[in-house]
C-alpha cells in the first residue's frame, strides 16, 4: 500500500479492515466460494492489466488511494499512540479496581460489560480491560466508513 500499488486481496479476515473494495484495491470472495472466487479473481486481474489504458488508470487510482490510506491510518506512530492510550486506560481501570477492593467497596462494571460478565467477574478487573464507551463508539464509527 505504501508503494502506491493497488491491492488485490481475498475478502476475509483482517483484509476487510485494510483494503477498501473499489477504493484502495479489489476484493474477491475467499476460495471457499469455489468458482465464484476464481471468476472474480480473474476479472480483477484483467481489470488491472497494465497493458490497457483502463487498467493503468484503475491501478494508478487504487494505488494512490492505498498510499494515502496507509499514511493516514497505519503508520507506526499512530499504532504506538493508540497502544499507549489503551495501556493507560487499562492501568487506570486496574488501579481504580485495586483501590476499591482495598476499601472494601464493590467496583461498578464498565458500561461495556454485560450483566452476566459483571456477575462472573465481580473483582472489577474485567472493567479495567474494557474500552471506554467513547473509544468503542470511535472504533465502530471508523469501521462503518
Amino acid at each position: 500500500m505504501a508503494a502506491s500499488l493497488p491491492q488485490l486481496a481475498t475478502a476475509c479476515g483482517g483484509t476487510l479492515e485494510v483494503v477498501q473494495d473499489g477504493v484502495t484495491g479489489l476484493l474477491h470472495p475467499p476460495p471457499s466460494a469455489g468458482a465464484a472466487s476464481d471468476a472474480a479473481l480473474l476479472e480483477h486481474v484483467l481489470r488491472l492489466d497494465r497493458r490497457t489504458a483502463d487498467g493503468r488508470a484503475l491501478g494508478e487510482r487504487l494505488g494512490t488511494a492505498s498510499c494515502r490510506r496507509v499514511h493516514a491510518e497505519f503508520l507506526p506512530q499512530q499504532f504506538l499512540d493508540a497502544s499507549e492510550a489503551l495501556l493507560r486506560q487499562v492501568a487506570d481501570g486496574a488501579q481504580a479496581a485495586d483501590l476499591a477492593a482495598a476499601a472494601g467497596e464493590g467496583v461498578a462494571p464498565s458500561e461495556g460489560l454485560t450483566a452476566g460478565a459483571a456477575a462472573m467477574l465481580p473483582s472489577g478487573w474485567a472493567a479495567a480491560f474494557m474500552p471506554s464507551p467513547a473509544n468503542q463508539a470511535r472504533v465502530v464509527q471508523r469501521d462503518m466508513k
